[in-house]
């Protein structure tokens, strides 16, 4: 199948899958890429394209302006930053984040990265209440040496921005070595003993974010 777009053909691949849903999709090479299942019809892509024709359009136009393109971490992910005026979009079926300017993009990532730690940060805590501690204060800064700082005074955990590039998995770990810290001071024995508790693979994790 050929879809045509200012007086020029592109290639529609379609991709059959076990999956509920149909996704559509503009790639690199200018191909759209349409995901679905065994028993969608051709009269029903046919239909798909014909009403998302805008779309289609706009993701072409999007990735013909590929070149301007810098890498970053995303989640434990890298994506493709690509810069265009006045425009902010993130991709993640394909890794893209669309983005005008640097600003923009660190805008996007420290609102995340508060989403992100906040969220995690609830999910650790659940896991460890049974222990006695109490639901800290969270702040956020760029630290260069470390991932997290924890302040049992004031009952606060510093997470480092950058963690929004890691895993969920390492985020978790981070956190809950803070909250271990509420009970042992130190990185005594009985310290990791209580993080391996919620975090088995802890070492593992350790030597992948050195």
């Amino acid at each position: 199948m050929i879809y045509v777009y200012d007086d020029k053909e592109y290639k529609i691949n379609i991709i059959i899958k076990k999956i509920k849903n149909t996704y559509l999709r503009v790639d690199n090479n200018l191909n759209i890429n349409i995901t679905t299942n065994k028993y969608v019809k051709k009269d029903d892509i046919i239909n798909l394209i014909n009403n998302n024709r805008l779309k289609i359009n706009h993701m072409i136009d999007i990735n013909k302006q590929n070149n301007d393109t810098t890498i970053t971490n995303y989640l434990g992910e890298k994506y493709d930053i690509i810069y265009i005026n006045n425009y902010f979009n993130i991709d993640t079926y394909n890794k893209k984040i669309y983005v005008s300017d640097d600003k923009k993009l660190d805008d996007f990532l420290t609102k995340e990265s508060r989403k992100v730690f906040s969220e995690r940060l609830s999910y650790c805590y659940n896991l460890m209440k049974n222990e006695g501690i109490c639901f800290p204060r969270m702040k956020i800064r760029k630290m260069k040496t470390r991932w997290g700082v924890c302040n049992a005074s004031r009952e606060t955990i510093t997470l480092n921005f950058y963690l929004i590039e890691k895993t969920y998995e390492e985020i978790d770990y981070v956190i809950i070595h803070e909250l271990s810290h509420f009970i042992h001071f130190n990185h005594s024995t009985s310290f990791w003993a209580l993080v391996s508790k919620y975090v088995p693979n802890y070492k593992e994790i350790r030597r992948k974010m050195r």
